[in-house]
């Protein structure tokens, strides 16, 4: 396995045991506008989703049309209905519901816009190129403050980076070689901005980025400071948080591409779930993140989320019974709801898109409760069970934690003494593990 050398993933933060575990989750299958693949590409704290769905199939050496949404309250919104073969993306929303993105006529120049339910799409020309059919380019972050930020062309058809608030801000004027575009990826809330600046690969390779981190006027080179530890390695930042923390990937043409997150000004290789390759996409305020990796014996996708130093594959954390695969975490927001990317075993060409929404402890123990009730155990038994399963759910919601990891620790010594005698053995193993993963998430000792 090619790995980023002298690499080192160990935490020194006492018992593992007392670790929280991250929740189970329920799943929503968000659709899509016709039938065909969605693809999601953020999420909002009031768990609305924006991204893209298939309108139609591939024209010859073209891309598939595609309209960008809103999903939310269970109704996706085609923001450009009735608008054709069109290609159009919505790439970031803010709590109140505000959407960017862009639009573009197929193989033509993109436009961004900017959306909200009370004035519909508004397209955006930052730099007030003209003619208006050259102001290319695309929306790709917005802020609570409703600040947007992206890369457009300007009047010398150069893209640079952009922040539109009250007033535009060209994020890189004087552009120097060998730089010839720019663009900004994210915003937080404390006008920190995250982007990228373009140059020519060597032949053959295509152009390549390095990554910026903008705190006011003082602009940070990314890959400079990745590149004192992990030489050659470049980063490409994919998400922000309110910290100022930063999501995204970083690769080399001979090292793998990796999940990385920079915080408090260093790197953090995230490793992956066992294979060569991991991504990241989306964080969280509390660092907490999501994207893909390949695994040990599977090269395809599979998402994951890391949290507390460690990296978790999403598949072990939804129903086994859905019948789906999530190959990609694109974003997580503070509520612990996650946007992910998958597809149902049945059809596994179509890609989906799914809202998952934490269980808490307290939904989990309630399904324990109805785990017992239908094994058909001896009255006793189940009776002794249930007691201890309700005084947890009781003192959880009174807030005594430790009393409700008590009961849960009993409960577990109780089944693993009858597993195999008054419960069948593979009955008692479901409500040891379903148990097991509450104490978990709870960080019980």
């Amino acid at each position: 396995m090619r790995a980023f050398t002298g690499l080192i993933l160990a935490l020194m933060i006492g018992s593992v045991a007392a670790l929280a575990e991250p929740p189970q989750f329920q799943v929503t299958d968000i659709g899509s506008l016709l039938g065909l693949s969605t693809f999601a590409t953020a999420l909002n704290d009031e768990g609305q989703l924006v991204g893209y769905s298939l309108t139609g199939s591939a024209p010859t050496h073209s891309e598939p049309p595609a309209h960008a949404f809103v999903f939310a309250a269970g109704v996706m919104t085609d923001l450009f209905p009735g608008d054709g073969g069109s290609v159009s993306q919505a790439t970031a929303i803010n709590e109140a519901g505000e959407v960017v993105g862009f639009r573009r006529e197929l193989m033509g120049p993109s436009q961004p816009f900017r959306y909200s339910e009370a004035e519909g799409v508004i397209f955006l020309n930052p730099f007030d190129v003209e003619p208006s059919f050259a102001a290319t380019g695309a929306a790709w972050g917005i802020n609570e403050s409703g600040d947007v930020v992206g890369g457009a062309a300007t009047q010398g058809f150069q893209q640079h980076a952009f922040l539109l608030s009250a007033t535009v801000t060209d994020l890189t004027p004087g552009l120097q070689p060998p730089y010839f575009a720019s663009s900004a990826s994210a915003i937080n809330d404390g006008g920190q901005i995250v982007g990228t600046l373009t140059k020519p690969g060597a032949f053959p390779l295509l152009d390549t980025t390095d990554s910026f981190f903008l705190d006011g006027s003082s602009l940070t080179p990314l890959d400079d400071l990745l590149q004192g530890r992990y030489p050659n390695a470049s980063f490409e930042p994919k998400a922000l948080n309110a910290a100022g923390d930063v999501a995204g990937y970083a690769y080399s043409s001979t090292q793998s591409p990796h999940a990385f997150l920079y915080a408090n000004g260093s790197f953090q290789d995230l490793g992956t779930l066992g294979g060569d390759n991991s991504w990241g996409f989306g964080i969280d305020s509390a660092g907490s993140v999501v994207g893909a990796s390949t695994a040990t014996t599977d090269p395809a996708w599979r998402a994951f989320l890391w949290v507390d130093g460690m990296m978790h594959d999403l598949n072990d954390l939804v129903p086994t019974d859905l019948g789906i695969v999530l190959t990609q975490g694109v974003a997580i927001k503070d509520r612990g709801q996650i946007a992910a990317l998958g597809y149902s075993a049945s059809d596994p060409q179509t890609w989906r898109s799914y809202l998952l929404t934490p269980k808490s402890a307290a939904d989990e123990i309630t399904e324990l409760i109805e785990l017992i009730q239908d094994m058909g155990l001896p009255h006793g038994i189940e009776n002794s069970l249930l007691a201890k399963l309700r005084n947890a759910l009781a003192a959880l919601e009174a807030g005594d934690v430790a009393e409700a990891c008590d009961l849960l620790g009993a409960f577990i010594h109780e089944v693993e003494a009858q597993s195999g005698k008054k419960i069948p053995a593979d009955d008692a193993e479901a409500a040891i593990d379903a148990a097991t993963s509450i104490r978990g998430q709870l960080g019980c000792v």
